[in-house]
């Protein structure tokens, strides 16, 4: 894309915001001038590429990374999950990332050993008085966690500008219903794991279900971790298990006992989400990711990986280290995605 070409999209992206992108401060602009001008680009491709097969195939070539979306002084940031980004030839890319000041994050299909579909996902929301970081992974008998993924990120962008992190992703449950009622040929028995954080000021209220996991460090001391809803990290847990046993590949990590399941009768779904509340200090940081880096990582392990490293580089070297372990063995091939966030009370930028 030439120099003019960028230029003209910037006015434009920049005039047709209206009233509310007029509602961002003129340091805000200039910090994310150039990323949500490409960012509109991606978000009209995307929209209509979910109506054309033409287009959906394009996409890759346009260089979308990952889809924005900006609604007065509050934007999101989110993966591009499941089937939606292919190349021309129907492959599946499955990798989108996105980098923002104090924030990263990347979403991988794996080798492609084992699936040729991304299930997992993540979201950034980021408003004046907060930020909401989540990640997501599809799970399915019937092979539509990507749908499900999809259900859930959607729910996130409509619900994350009027409702709490734990309340957004409890109503992820009603649209998956709502989904599989108006697409015949949907597997009911589908659903999404997720851990999020919530951040206003310096407390941080933590919501997770399922074997997708948050760290909480401070100066490479391990804070804090969410207990994964899996019955094999009960093990762990109660001394059964060394956690250095747990990522051995003999070992079955599939026993998830909890995720945002379509609701049945008599289930309101108040017990899915487990809530924490975390008080965050100035440089502390926090590490979300799904259960293909935890069946190959300690804690341990992953801690050091992010220590001393900028957001961007922790994640580039988990990725770099999943790959390496990955190698050509089927079993340890899997899709995953890695958040990091370095907390500043000042904000994201």
């Amino acid at each position: 894309m030439n120099i003019l070409m960028v230029g003209v999209i910037l006015v434009v992206a920049l005039t047709s915001c209206g009233g509310g992108r007029g509602n961002l401060t003129l340091a805000l602009q200039s910090k994310l001038a150039l990323p949500l001008t490409q960012g509109r680009l991606a978000t009209l491709t995307g929209g209509l590429a979910r109506k054309s097969y033409l287009l959906r195939n394009w996409l890759p070539v346009l260089g979308q990374k990952h889809a924005y979306e900006v609604r007065g002084d509050s934007w999101f940031t989110s993966s591009l999950s499941g089937a939606f980004a292919r190349n021309r030839s129907g492959q599946v890319q499955g990798k989108t990332h996105s980098t923002f000041g104090k924030f990263s994050a990347y979403s991988d299909l794996g080798s492609g050993l084992k699936y040729n579909v991304n299930q997992d996902g993540y979201v950034l929301f980021h408003s004046p008085d907060r930020i909401v970081l989540t990640v997501f992974d599809g799970i399915s008998t019937g092979g539509d966690g990507e749908r499900a993924t999809e259900v859930a990120i959607d729910t996130l962008r409509g619900e994350l500008p009027k409702s709490s992190l734990a309340d957004a992703l409890l109503n992820v449950r009603e649209n998956l219903r709502e989904y599989v009622e108006a697409n015949s040929g949907i597997s009911t028995q589908y659903g999404v794991c997720a851990a999020g954080v919530e951040i206003i000021g310096n407390v941080a209220t933590v919501a997770h279900v399922g074997d997708v996991r948050l760290l909480h460090m401070r100066d490479g001391e391990l804070l804090f971790q969410t207990r994964d809803h899996n019955f094999t990290w009960h093990q762990v847990v109660h001394g059964y298990m060394t956690p250095e046993q747990y990522v051995q590949d003999s070992v079955d990590k599939s026993l998830v006992e909890k995720a945002l399941r379509i609701p049945t009768a008599g289930d309101f779904g108040d017990e899915t989400v487990d809530k924490s509340k975390r008080h965050l200090a100035s440089g502390d940081t926090l590490i979300i990711a799904s259960d293909a880096v935890w069946n190959l990582f300690t804690n341990a392990e992953i801690t050091k990986l992010v220590q001393g490293r900028g957001t961007e580089a922790a994640v580039a070297a988990i990725r770099k280290e999943v790959k390496l372990r990955v190698g050509d063995i089927k079993n340890r091939d899997d899709n995953f995605t890695i958040a990091v966030y370095h907390h500043d009370p000042e904000g994201l930028l």
